[in-house]
């Protein structure tokens, strides 16, 4: 669906984004990750027609985005930290203006349908320049989706959610991409969210891939040694200790066992926040 071939890009004599390759199938949810200032935001524009790569090619399910940006972004919805909404328009006029530029059939309906999901309703009639942060970014989220897009390109989709509304809409790029096949491609600093939702990961800093695949693929590659957490009744503090790797985890449980009246055990090493920092970031 997304391929990415050698893709440079610079920004008056500085390059940003240096021989990037990046492949997402159809179907995929795939989470971008790197600190600030790595290219992120540079390759979503990429993708979506908004800037030409200086060398290497991009295609969008065949379509390359600079000759065919109008086809591209058709098929795209693009959630970026400027989200094109217009602060003098009330959300309901910006989710109908948009709503008719995409020349959908079924606007009412589906501005009910995402209303409903992003608990717009109580705000919707007023002008967006009243809107705080989230409230903006639930409307921009609202908008990316509208014409139903084949791939969603989400920059920091929920920046300024409270935790209920970020883990909201996660739950609903889940449903979307398992009853649409959507693809979608996010960038976001909510490590934890992002781990329940993504097949794969790419790992990005100073514009070049630092690590990709799946979060699997990751702990094999760089969990050397398994950190266990052991609770015991009747302790208050937790017992720490460690072992060479997962084969080896029943086998030190069992022997715990022996020794305390254990009531927790947990792995607390391989998760994708402790991965992003065992990548090595220059």
């Amino acid at each position: 669906m997304i391929k990415m071939n050698s893709v440079h890009k610079s920004f008056s004599g500085v390059e940003v984004i240096k021989g990037f390759d990046l492949s997402v199938s159809k179907g995929e949810i795939v989470g971008l990750i790197g600190p600030n200032g790595a290219g992120k935001t540079t390759l979503i524009r990429l993708i979506n027609g908004l800037l030409k790569p200086d060398d290497g090619s991009i295609l969008v399910k065949e379509n390359e985005p600079i000759r065919n940006g109008e086809s591209v972004r058709r098929m795209c919805g693009t959630l970026t930290e400027q989200s094109g909404i217009y602060d003098e328009m009330t959300g309901m006029d910006n989710l109908r203006f948009f709503a008719g530029m995409f020349q959908l059939k079924d606007q009412k309906r589906r501005i009910e349908e995402l209303t409903a999901i992003f608990s717009l309703g109580a705000f919707l009639n007023r002008k967006v320049e009243t809107y705080s942060t989230g409230m903006r970014k639930r409307l921009g989220l609202a908008k990316t989706m509208l014409h139903r897009p084949e791939v969603l390109l989400l920059d920091e989709p929920t920046n300024g959610l409270d935790p209920d509304s970020a883990k909201d809409v996660f739950m609903y790029l889940e449903k979307l991409n398992r009853a649409e096949q959507t693809t979608i491609l996010i960038c976001s600093h909510v490590l934890t969210q992002l781990e329940h939702v993504c097949s794969r990961y790419v790992f990005i800093d100073q514009g070049s891939k630092k690590a990709e695949g799946t979060l699997q693929e990751l702990r094999e590659t760089y969990v050397k040694r398994i950190k266990l957490n052991v609770r015991v009744a009747g302790r208050q503090d937790l017992i720490e200790t460690e072992v060479e790797g997962y084969e080896e985890v029943p086998a030190k449980i069992e022997r715990l066992a022996k020794d305390y009246p254990l009531q927790e055990v947990r792995i607390v090493n391989d998760d994708l926040e402790s991965i992003y920092f065992n990548v090595g970031w220059d």
